[in-house]
Protein backbone atom coordinates (compact mmCIF):
# COMPACT_ATOMS: atom_id res chain seq x y z
CA UNK A 1 0.00 0.00 0.00
CA UNK A 2 3.03 2.42 0.09
CA UNK A 3 2.83 4.05 -3.46
CA UNK A 4 -1.02 4.33 -3.01
CA UNK A 5 -0.01 6.43 0.18
CA UNK A 6 2.67 8.55 -1.41
CA UNK A 7 0.37 9.36 -3.97
CA UNK A 8 -2.53 10.75 -1.07
CA UNK A 9 0.35 12.43 0.40
CA UNK A 10 1.43 14.22 -2.89
CA UNK A 11 -2.34 14.78 -3.67
CA UNK A 12 -2.79 17.23 -0.54
CA UNK A 13 0.01 18.71 -1.37
CA UNK A 14 -1.28 20.01 -5.07
CA UNK A 15 -3.77 22.44 -6.50
CA UNK A 16 -6.48 19.59 -6.52
CA UNK A 17 -4.79 17.36 -9.72
CA UNK A 18 -3.78 14.01 -8.14
CA UNK A 19 -0.21 12.50 -9.87
CA UNK A 20 -0.61 9.40 -12.13
CA UNK A 21 -0.07 6.21 -10.51
CA UNK A 22 2.70 3.72 -12.16
CA UNK A 23 1.17 1.14 -14.99
CA UNK A 24 -1.03 -1.63 -13.51
CA UNK A 25 0.18 -5.45 -14.18
CA UNK A 26 -0.47 -6.22 -17.90
CA UNK A 27 -4.10 -6.49 -19.10
CA UNK A 28 -5.41 -5.80 -15.36
CA UNK A 29 -8.40 -3.05 -14.49
CA UNK A 30 -9.40 -1.66 -11.60
CA UNK A 31 -13.52 -1.52 -11.55
CA UNK A 32 -14.63 0.91 -9.05
CA UNK A 33 -18.12 2.01 -7.66
CA UNK A 34 -18.85 4.80 -5.86
CA UNK A 35 -21.82 5.52 -3.90
CA UNK A 36 -23.60 8.91 -4.06
CA UNK A 37 -22.78 12.09 -6.50
CA UNK A 38 -22.52 14.64 -3.53
CA UNK A 39 -18.95 16.08 -3.83
CA UNK A 40 -17.06 13.83 -1.89
CA UNK A 41 -18.13 10.96 -4.71
CA UNK A 42 -17.36 13.36 -7.01
CA UNK A 43 -14.17 14.31 -5.92
CA UNK A 44 -13.16 10.82 -5.24
CA UNK A 45 -13.92 9.41 -9.22
CA UNK A 46 -11.98 12.61 -10.38
CA UNK A 47 -9.18 11.70 -8.71
CA UNK A 48 -9.43 8.36 -9.42
CA UNK A 49 -8.85 8.97 -13.09
CA UNK A 50 -6.18 11.29 -12.26
CA UNK A 51 -4.37 8.47 -10.97
CA UNK A 52 -5.06 5.48 -12.72
CA UNK A 53 -6.25 7.58 -16.09
CA UNK A 54 -7.85 4.48 -18.54
CA UNK A 55 -6.51 1.68 -16.21
CA UNK A 56 -9.87 2.74 -14.02
CA UNK A 57 -13.64 1.67 -14.61
CA UNK A 58 -15.78 3.84 -12.10
CA UNK A 59 -19.24 3.79 -12.03
CA UNK A 60 -20.69 6.43 -10.00
CA UNK A 61 -24.30 5.38 -8.00
CA UNK A 62 -26.87 8.13 -6.93
CA UNK A 63 -30.56 8.46 -6.58
CA UNK A 64 -30.03 12.47 -6.26
CA UNK A 65 -28.74 15.56 -8.77
CA UNK A 66 -24.61 15.60 -9.23
CA UNK A 67 -23.49 17.89 -6.02
CA UNK A 68 -25.77 16.54 -3.53
CA UNK A 69 -26.44 18.84 -0.78
CA UNK A 70 -25.02 21.76 -3.23
CA UNK A 71 -27.53 22.59 -5.58
CA UNK A 72 -28.80 25.79 -7.15
CA UNK A 73 -31.93 27.00 -8.14
CA UNK A 74 -33.26 29.59 -10.30
CA UNK A 75 -36.56 32.15 -9.67
CA UNK A 76 -36.90 34.86 -12.37
CA UNK A 77 -33.81 34.55 -14.39
CA UNK A 78 -31.95 34.84 -10.30
CA UNK A 79 -30.17 32.01 -9.48
CA UNK A 80 -30.21 30.88 -5.59
CA UNK A 81 -28.30 28.30 -3.33
CA UNK A 82 -30.67 26.01 -2.05
CA UNK A 83 -28.95 23.53 0.83
CA UNK A 84 -24.76 23.88 1.37
CA UNK A 85 -25.04 27.46 0.54
CA UNK A 86 -21.53 28.81 1.59
CA UNK A 87 -18.24 27.42 1.50
CA UNK A 88 -15.77 27.90 4.66
CA UNK A 89 -12.60 29.19 3.75
CA UNK A 90 -10.89 26.90 5.85
CA UNK A 91 -12.14 24.06 3.18
CA UNK A 92 -8.59 23.65 1.49
CA UNK A 93 -9.54 21.05 -0.97
CA UNK A 94 -12.82 22.98 -2.30
CA UNK A 95 -11.04 25.72 -3.13
CA UNK A 96 -8.03 23.93 -5.10
CA UNK A 97 -10.94 22.23 -7.41
CA UNK A 98 -12.40 25.37 -7.76
CA UNK A 99 -9.06 26.89 -9.05
CA UNK A 100 -8.28 23.50 -11.30
CA UNK A 101 -11.46 24.66 -13.07
CA UNK A 102 -11.04 27.64 -12.91
CA UNK A 103 -14.00 29.05 -11.26
CA UNK A 104 -14.60 32.48 -9.16
CA UNK A 105 -15.18 33.10 -5.82
CA UNK A 106 -18.69 35.27 -4.88
CA UNK A 107 -17.09 37.04 -1.39
CA UNK A 108 -20.34 36.70 1.41
CA UNK A 109 -20.46 40.27 3.13
CA UNK A 110 -22.28 40.65 6.20
CA UNK A 111 -25.08 42.97 4.40
CA UNK A 112 -26.56 40.73 2.24
CA UNK A 113 -29.91 40.44 2.49
CA UNK A 114 -31.13 38.13 5.56
CA UNK A 115 -34.07 37.00 7.50
CA UNK A 116 -35.29 34.89 10.25
CA UNK A 117 -38.60 33.49 9.28
CA UNK A 118 -40.85 31.31 12.35
CA UNK A 119 -43.59 30.02 10.24
CA UNK A 120 -45.29 33.11 11.29
CA UNK A 121 -43.72 36.39 11.14
CA UNK A 122 -40.19 37.62 10.86
CA UNK A 123 -37.76 37.86 13.57
CA UNK A 124 -35.29 39.42 12.37
CA UNK A 125 -33.38 40.80 8.95
CA UNK A 126 -30.85 42.82 8.05
CA UNK A 127 -30.75 46.57 6.78
CA UNK A 128 -30.42 46.38 3.19
CA UNK A 129 -28.64 49.24 1.19
CA UNK A 130 -32.15 50.12 -0.67
CA UNK A 131 -32.76 51.03 3.06
CA UNK A 132 -29.62 52.99 3.16
CA UNK A 133 -29.93 54.95 -0.12
CA UNK A 134 -27.34 52.28 -1.22
CA UNK A 135 -24.87 53.02 1.06
CA UNK A 136 -23.29 50.33 1.81
CA UNK A 137 -21.29 51.07 5.00
CA UNK A 138 -24.19 52.49 6.30
CA UNK A 139 -26.23 49.07 5.74
CA UNK A 140 -23.67 47.00 7.25
CA UNK A 141 -23.40 49.31 10.67
CA UNK A 142 -27.33 49.75 11.12
CA UNK A 143 -27.34 45.54 10.26
CA UNK A 144 -24.77 45.27 13.13
CA UNK A 145 -26.37 47.60 15.33
CA UNK A 146 -29.74 45.12 15.07
CA UNK A 147 -28.14 42.36 15.66
CA UNK A 148 -26.51 43.54 18.86
CA UNK A 149 -29.73 45.45 19.81
CA UNK A 150 -31.68 41.88 19.37
CA UNK A 151 -28.80 39.52 20.68
CA UNK A 152 -26.52 41.48 22.80
CA UNK A 153 -23.06 42.23 21.60
CA UNK A 154 -21.08 39.98 24.14
CA UNK A 155 -23.72 36.99 23.35
CA UNK A 156 -22.74 37.61 19.34
CA UNK A 157 -18.91 37.69 20.77
CA UNK A 158 -19.31 34.24 22.21
CA UNK A 159 -20.74 32.56 19.48
CA UNK A 160 -17.96 34.03 16.89
CA UNK A 161 -14.94 32.62 19.67
CA UNK A 162 -16.86 29.47 19.59
CA UNK A 163 -14.24 28.32 16.77
CA UNK A 164 -11.55 29.07 18.88
CA UNK A 165 -12.83 26.96 22.26
CA UNK A 166 -10.63 24.45 23.39
CA UNK A 167 -13.25 21.44 21.82
CA UNK A 168 -13.21 22.91 18.61
CA UNK A 169 -12.82 20.76 15.68
CA UNK A 170 -9.00 21.68 14.82
CA UNK A 171 -9.32 21.41 10.27
CA UNK A 172 -5.61 22.42 9.67
CA UNK A 173 -4.66 19.41 11.97
CA UNK A 174 -6.70 17.19 9.92
CA UNK A 175 -5.58 18.09 6.22
CA UNK A 176 -1.43 17.99 7.64
CA UNK A 177 -2.57 14.75 8.95
CA UNK A 178 -4.44 13.58 5.59
CA UNK A 179 -1.51 15.60 3.56
CA UNK A 180 1.21 12.78 5.52
CA UNK A 181 -1.01 9.64 4.47
CA UNK A 182 -3.12 9.14 6.84
CA UNK A 183 -5.85 6.67 6.83
CA UNK A 184 -8.85 5.94 9.19
CA UNK A 185 -10.86 2.87 9.57
CA UNK A 186 -13.42 4.05 12.42
CA UNK A 187 -14.53 7.48 13.14
CA UNK A 188 -13.14 7.70 16.40
CA UNK A 189 -9.73 7.84 14.90
CA UNK A 190 -10.55 10.70 12.93
CA UNK A 191 -12.21 12.69 15.80
CA UNK A 192 -9.20 12.08 18.00
CA UNK A 193 -6.92 13.60 15.22
CA UNK A 194 -9.82 16.51 14.93
CA UNK A 195 -9.23 17.60 18.67
CA UNK A 196 -9.32 15.40 22.11
CA UNK A 197 -13.18 16.81 22.75
CA UNK A 198 -14.52 15.75 19.37
CA UNK A 199 -15.52 12.30 20.78
CA UNK A 200 -17.21 13.83 23.46
CA UNK A 201 -19.58 16.74 21.45
CA UNK A 202 -20.99 13.44 19.52
CA UNK A 203 -22.61 12.29 22.78
CA UNK A 204 -24.47 15.43 23.46
CA UNK A 205 -27.37 17.39 21.72
CA UNK A 206 -26.15 20.57 19.99
CA UNK A 207 -29.26 22.62 21.47
CA UNK A 208 -28.23 21.56 25.47
CA UNK A 209 -24.39 21.71 24.87
CA UNK A 210 -24.80 25.51 23.97
CA UNK A 211 -27.04 26.98 26.10
CA UNK A 212 -26.08 24.73 29.18
CA UNK A 213 -22.50 24.33 28.31
CA UNK A 214 -20.75 27.15 26.48
CA UNK A 215 -23.68 29.90 27.99
CA UNK A 216 -25.55 31.37 24.99
CA UNK A 217 -28.69 32.72 25.25
CA UNK A 218 -31.54 30.79 23.90
CA UNK A 219 -32.38 33.41 21.46
CA UNK A 220 -29.02 33.32 19.75
CA UNK A 221 -29.05 29.44 18.99
CA UNK A 222 -32.65 29.48 17.70
CA UNK A 223 -32.47 32.44 15.76
CA UNK A 224 -28.86 32.00 14.63
CA UNK A 225 -27.34 28.95 14.94
CA UNK A 226 -30.08 26.36 14.78
CA UNK A 227 -31.58 28.71 10.90
CA UNK A 228 -27.64 27.92 9.76
CA UNK A 229 -28.03 24.40 10.81
CA UNK A 230 -31.30 23.14 9.59
CA UNK A 231 -29.79 25.05 5.81
CA UNK A 232 -26.78 22.67 6.05
CA UNK A 233 -28.14 19.81 7.64
CA UNK A 234 -31.80 18.92 5.68
CA UNK A 235 -34.09 20.63 7.64
CA UNK A 236 -32.28 18.99 11.22
CA UNK A 237 -33.04 21.32 14.43
CA UNK A 238 -30.23 21.42 16.91
CA UNK A 239 -32.66 18.89 19.09
CA UNK A 240 -31.89 15.81 16.39
CA UNK A 241 -28.26 17.14 16.06
CA UNK A 242 -25.38 16.28 18.02
CA UNK A 243 -22.98 18.92 19.14
CA UNK A 244 -19.78 18.13 17.30
CA UNK A 245 -21.68 19.01 13.90
CA UNK A 246 -23.87 21.94 15.61
CA UNK A 247 -20.25 23.25 16.77
CA UNK A 248 -19.08 22.52 13.09
CA UNK A 249 -21.74 24.21 11.16
CA UNK A 250 -21.22 27.29 13.51
CA UNK A 251 -17.28 27.10 13.08
CA UNK A 252 -18.15 26.56 8.56
CA UNK A 253 -20.75 29.70 8.93
CA UNK A 254 -20.52 32.36 11.22
CA UNK A 255 -17.12 31.81 12.83
CA UNK A 256 -14.98 32.30 9.98
CA UNK A 257 -14.87 33.68 6.32
CA UNK A 258 -17.16 32.49 3.62
CA UNK A 259 -18.28 32.67 0.28
CA UNK A 260 -19.80 30.84 -2.65
CA UNK A 261 -19.09 30.08 -6.17
CA UNK A 262 -20.19 32.03 -9.08
CA UNK A 263 -23.17 30.51 -10.60
CA UNK A 264 -23.67 27.36 -8.24
CA UNK A 265 -21.56 25.72 -6.19
CA UNK A 266 -22.61 22.66 -7.43
CA UNK A 267 -20.75 23.23 -10.64
CA UNK A 268 -17.85 21.86 -8.54
CA UNK A 269 -19.21 19.03 -8.61
CA UNK A 270 -20.59 18.65 -11.83
CA UNK A 271 -16.66 19.39 -13.20
CA UNK A 272 -15.53 16.75 -11.46
CA UNK A 273 -17.55 14.16 -13.05
CA UNK A 274 -17.02 15.66 -16.80
CA UNK A 275 -13.16 15.10 -16.24
CA UNK A 276 -13.62 11.63 -14.37
CA UNK A 277 -15.97 10.12 -17.58
CA UNK A 278 -17.81 7.61 -15.27
CA UNK A 279 -19.92 5.34 -16.67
Amino acid sequence: YEPLIDLVRQLFRCDGRAPRASALRSGRRLKVAILGAGMGGSALALWLRDIFGDQVDIAVISNGPVGGRCQTLEFEGCHYEAGASIISEVNILFKALMARFSLKKMELSCNRPLAVYNGTRFLFSTASNAATSGWRWAAEILTTWKLSWRFGFLSLLRLKRLSKCSCAPNFTRLYAALRDGATYVHPRELLSTLGHGCLCLTERKADQWLVREMGLPGAVVRELAEPGMRCNYGGQSCGALHALVGLVSIVGGISSKCFAVVGGNSQVAESCLAQAKPR
